[in-house]
């Protein structure tokens, strides 16, 4: 026995110690293996990096000079023109890195370009929401709920981009980049359009009461609580948004408060009786 285990000791190795060899050998091949591996995956990748150069190298510099040299007038051309890098660029395997290559291709400008194109796109999805609302046919009580969703959404990326104005029309300026300020004072004063809405769906239940109930019958505290919020709505949010009113959604805006002083009258009236 003694001497089984002296010739272990002299070869240096136990079971347990072979076993961690081996898996030691076993993580050394291994992680051989995953860094070849990667090194393939980079090879490849810049290879195919290499390749869109030499295909679309000259394109791109063309490309890079026209932008460089371009300057739009409208949101439509400069529209046009992004939609003319994009397509090139989506052709690409990787286009981050492909344009590291490209002397002539404007960095700064075009990175202003898709934060302009971005913006005017967001400004015309507004715009639109806006001129077809409602988007779907909703119940009335269900319809002043989005609306007040709707504007709270609008007005709180218009008063962001307001906020950043003065800084980014410097980086729009500096980079010769066109972008349509003005579009934003166009949403501000459609946004009326919802105060309309919303005084219109009031005043129709206002009106739907007095029809059908019985002469003298309260008006129902949903009606009334409707009625305060197109004031409220109207005049907080939508005046103070868009900064005024057109005459038709004025006349509504005064009805309702007539009405809502009315109220205010009787129950006056009432307490002291």
């Amino acid at each position: 026995m003694f001497q089984a285990l002296n010739k272990k000791k002299v070869a240096g190795r136990t079971p347990a110690a072979q076993n961690e060899k081996k898996r030691g050998a076993n993580a050394e091949a291994a992680g051989g293996l995953r860094m070849q591996d990667e090194l393939m995956q980079k090879s490849s990748y810049h290879a195919a990096i290499q390749k869109d150069v030499a295909q679309y190298g000259e394109a791109l510099r063309q490309l890079g000079s026209e932008m460089a040299a371009f300057h739009a007038s409208s949101a439509e051309e400069l529209d046009k023109m992004y939609c003319k890098a994009l397509a090139v660029l989506e052709q690409l395997s990787d286009d981050h890195a492909v344009l590291k290559h490209i002397e002539t291709w404007p960095h700064s400008k075009w990175e202003m370009m898709i934060v302009a194109t971005v913006r005017h796109k967001l400004l015309a999805d507004f715009q639109n929401r806006i001129t077809s609302w409602p988007p779907k046919p909703m119940p009335p009580y269900d319809e002043v709920e989005a609306l007040e969703k709707q504007l709270d959404a609008i007005r709180a990326k218009v008063e962001d981009l307001l906020r950043q104005k003065s800084e980014d029309t410097a980086k729009f300026t500096a980079a010769n980049v066109y972008f349509d300020w003005r579009a934003i004072n166009r949403i501000q004063q459609q946004s009326v359009r919802f105060g309309h809405r919303y005084c219109t769906i009031a005043l129709a239940a206002y009106d739907h009461h007095r029809k059908n109930a019985p002469a003298g019958a309260p008006v129902p505290m949903r009606v009334r609580t409707v009625l305060k919020s197109a004031a409220n709505f109207s005049f907080l949010k939508v005046y103070q948004f868009a900064g005024g009113f057109d005459k038709h959604t004025k006349e509504l805006f005064s009805r309702i408060n007539q009405i809502l002083q009315s109220f205010e009258n009787k129950a006056e009236f009432k307490a002291k009786s």
